[in-house]
């Protein structure tokens, strides 16, 4: 997994490209374009949005709507290019899809590394820790039906042995909080 730093920059590359997109989308506007790219910049703004507050679905989303409109870009940006000549047109064509698939692609990815997660650690030594669950299943099964829940009997972390330290140091045992049991 990322760290916070790394997924929060890759999170950051997808807004930009998101904010980018709208904002050219809004320069297309005024310059004579139509308002049809009005609502594209408005949904691409929102999505830039939804990416900076780290969710997924806009990441993905955004990045669906940039490969739809690339792909309906392609014959225009062909035909632009027949009637200059040379290869420019579209090679500045692939390498600005290159470079905002990327930008997106790390915004997906910087998304979902920031998802949160469960906060337990795993056991050392490959040593599996004790249950996480607090009532026998029949208990469960009872406090589904609105009975008072009766807690399981605690147990010797299996991580440290019972001692609340992990061996051979004297740091806390991080999978029962140097208590020795679970």
């Amino acid at each position: 997994m990322l760290d916070q730093k790394t997924a929060r920059f890759f999170t950051m590359c997808g807004v930009a490209a998101a904010a980018l997109g709208g904002l050219g989308a809004v320069y297309l506007t005024f310059m004579g374009a139509g308002l049809v790219n009005l609502p594209i910049a408005a949904v691409s703004l929102g999505l830039a949005y939804g990416i900076y507050r780290e969710s997924s679905a806009c990441a993905v989303l955004a990045t669906i709507i940039y490969l739809l409109e690339r792909l309906w870009m392609y014959p225009q940006a062909s035909a632009i290019q027949q009637v200059r000549g040379g290869s420019s047109v579209m090679a500045g064509f692939w390498v600005s899809v290159a470079l905002f698939t990327t930008l997106y692609a790390l915004g997906i990815v910087g998304t979902l590394s920031s998802q949160p997660r469960d906060s337990k650690p795993a056991a050392p030594d490959g040593l599996s820790g004790a249950s996480d669950k607090t009532q026998r299943p029949s208990d469960r099964k009872s406090a589904r039906r609105g009975a008072t829940p009766v807690p399981a009997a605690r147990e010797l972390c299996n991580a440290c042995a019972g001692t609340g330290k992990i061996r051979d140091t004297d740091a806390q045992c991080a999978w029962c909080n140097g208590a020795g049991y679970i």
